[in-house]
Parts: C-alpha cells; sequence; structure tokens
C-alpha cells in the first residue's frame, strides 16, 4: 500500500517541476528578442540615452508601455534593428499625413539595404530611396521617392521628398515634405 501513495506524490512532484521549467521556457527570452509583450510586435521603442533606455518600452502597433530590462543581447540586437523601425514608423507617419504619398508606397516592400557606414544605412525598393543616419538629434530620414526608378513605369512622374528626425524618445518630426509632378 505505501508503494502506490509513494509513486503518486513522486509523480506529482515531477508534473510540478516539469510545470515550471515550461512556464520558465515560455517567459524567457527564448528567441532572444525584444517585442511587445502584448500584441507581439517588433516595432517597439525604449528612450535613447535617458535612464530608462531598455527599461521603458512603448509598443508602436499597440500603443501599450511596460517595464522591462532586456539582456544585453537582447538589447543589442534590438539596437541593431533600430533603422528598420525608424524607417518603417516614418513610412507609417508619413502615409497617415500625407494620403498622396501613401498610395505610391509599396504594399509588400522587399527592402535592399546598403550599410554606408555604422551610422548610416540606404533602404531601396519600388523606386523609393530612404536614408537612415544616427545623429546627435537623433534619427535623421529622407524619404525620396521616385516613379522614373520604377522599371517600365508608364504615368505621371512622381516626386516625393520628405525629411525629418526621428528622436531618441520615439517622436517623428518632420522638416519638410514636397510632391512634385
Amino acid at each position: 500500500m505505501a508503494k502506490p501513495v509513494l509513486l503518486i506524490g513522486v509523480g506529482v512532484v515531477a508534473l510540478t517541476i516539469i510545470s515550471v521549467l515550461l512556464l520558465a521556457a515560455q517567459t524567457s527570452e527564448v528567441s532572444g528578442e525584444v517585442k511587445c509583450p502584448f500584441c507581439g510586435s517588433k516595432e517597439v521603442w525604449t528612450p535613447i540615452g535617458t535612464k530608462s533606455e531598455n527599461f521603458l518600452w512603448k509598443c508602436f502597433n499597440c500603443g501599450k508601455t511596460w517595464s522591462k530590462t532586456y539582456s544585453e543581447e537582447a538589447y543589442r540586437d534590438w539596437l541593431h534593428r533600430t533603422p528598420v523601425i525608424v524607417r518603417d514608423m516614418v513610412l507609417k507617419f508619413v502615409a497617415a499625413k500625407h494620403p498622396d504619398a501613401k498610395q505610391l508606397l509599396p504594399p509588400k516592400p522587399v527592402w535592399s539595404v546598403q550599410q554606408l557606414s555604422q551610422d548610416k544605412v540606404v533602404y531601396k525598393c519600388g523606386g523609393w530611396i530612404i536614408s537612415v543616419e544616427k545623429t546627435e538629434e537623433g534619427y535623421k530620414v529622407t524619404l525620396d521617392f521616385s516613379a522614373t526608378r520604377i522599371p517600365g513605369y508608364i504615368g505621371i512622374p512622381h516626386r516625393i521628398v520628405w525629411t525629418g528626425i526621428f528622436t531618441f524618445d520615439g517622436k517623428i518630426v518632420e522638416e519638410s515634405y514636397g510632391h512634385y509632378y
């Protein structure tokens, strides 16, 4: 009689340990990525150069905030992705503020990437050339679209040039916008 009770007790302990290990694996940074714990978006930001850096986060996708310090590796990977986040957020900003530009954005862009320096990256796709350069004020961004860059394009030769700053605290400041025909 004592043996079945002992086996049940060992089984309960084993199941408890397995459950704790599975829960720990789910909540750890297995992927090594900084992303929104609410919606899973990678379009997240932390105020760079402040006491809240790698602690206070905001999701650009769902708008929620959370406090968490990520591992050094995960944070470095996020820092490496910041030009992509800046590019995508500026494109959303321009699409929302300038409907005439929105219609010229590629629906599912596949960007070619050119790393010009440690602080400057250029992206190209569908007539768009986007420059993202880290400066002392934030990320200086230039969007330059020309329909003439699209192979086989027939129509009005649109040109759009947008310049602005994506600040280290995640705000976008438009400096200039022009749509030329």
